[in-house]
């Protein structure tokens, strides 16, 4: 049944932009190595192995987050804002691992990752820092929102 002069036609529910996702999923990642890393750095290496193996992996698991953070790409203005928010506030030190200031942003970010499927002219995977791959999928980011006439 259609109502006499409007378009009842159903509309699809936005798609959620995968970027919050990441960014949550490194948030809790960046936490809990910051709650490993308070334990075991008040103990000395002989007397706790499991407290510093645990703090390896989360530190592990912390790095794969944020690598996940450069595979991501925005599919809203909101996306790209968040994104760039995010970085910046774990870079300046503002996102507290432990409760109080974040001593640990400076190590915070892969130094390189690789890309398997772009070769370089030697036929070797790409691998460049951090930085450029969360550029490179905001440009695409905003090409894409640009072309759908999304402004900010």
């Amino acid at each position: 049944m259609k109502a006499k002069g409007k378009n009842t036609k159903a509309k699809r529910p936005a798609k959620v932009d995968p970027v919050y996702s990441a960014i949550m999923a490194h948030l809790e990642a960046y936490r809990a190595w910051g709650a490993a890393l308070e334990v075991s750095s008040e103990l000395p290496e002989q007397s706790n192995k499991a407290a510093h193996k645990k703090t390896t992996r989360a530190c592990r698991l912390e790095t794969n987050a944020a690598a996940a953070l450069a595979n991501v790409v925005p599919t809203t203005m909101g996306g790209v804002m968040a994104l760039l928010s995010h970085i910046n506030a774990c870079s300046a030190g503002q996102v507290s691992t432990n409760g109080g200031k974040d001593y640990y942003s400076v190590e915070l970010w892969p130094d390189t990752l690789i890309d398997d499927s772009i070769k370089t002219k030697r036929g070797k995977p790409l691998s460049m820092p951090f930085a450029f791959w969360i550029l490179r999928n905001i440009e695409t980011a905003l090409r894409k929102l640009d072309k759908a006439g999304v402004s900010a």
